[in-house]
């Protein structure tokens, strides 16, 4: 179960924001990227042993919107996913955080890179998640990616989970 959500995690990557410090070598053109494909990575499922927490980072300060609650406070097992729209059937990945009352001891994420997420001003979202006490890893910083110029900036989230926050400039 847990390769299978490093998969998807990892499928988010590509349907989001792709990764910012990788140079194609063939860019896709629009009308080949405008095809919507039948098949498609829905979400990644992050495990937390604080799902308040948690939703208070990718809710009041990513953005994100609540879509759909699984399990009621009390039960032994709770999910809630999440996406930018507030629409739980949107054309877009969520994410689902996944609580289980027994966890005591930490997740490892030691599979997993890193979940990137485009943002409107990575910059703006940086000095709001510094001064709600989150660690900022790396940046902001940009960098040149086919042409285009990306801000980028990585962070660090629930259960320590690495957050790339990605932003494309015009030049």
């Amino acid at each position: 179960m847990k390769g299978v959500r490093i998969l998807a995690l990892l499928g988010l990557l590509v349907t989001t924001a792709g990764c910012a410090s990788f140079q194609s070598a063939e860019a896709p053109t629009p009308a080949a990227s405008s095809k919507r494909p039948e098949s498609a990575v829905l979400f990644p499922a992050i495990s937390v042993r604080n799902l308040e927490a948690a939703e208070a980072f990718f809710v009041d300060l990513i953005g994100m919107k609540v879509t759909l609650r699984l399990g009621e406070p009390g039960e032994a097992h709770r999910e809630l996913t999440l996406n930018f729209s507030g629409d739980v059937y949107a054309d877009e990945a969520s994410l689902v955080l996944d609580w289980v009352s027994s966890r005591e001891e930490p997740y490892v994420f030691d599979g997993l890179s890193r979940l990137a997420i485009r943002v409107p001003d990575v910059d703006a979202l940086v000095d709001r998640l510094a001064r709600a006490g989150h660690a900022v890893l790396d940046g902001p910083r940009s960098i040149e990616v086919d042409g285009a110029v990306i801000r980028l900036a990585f962070v660090e989230g629930p259960e320590g989970v690495r957050i790339e926050l990605i932003e494309r400039r015009t030049r």
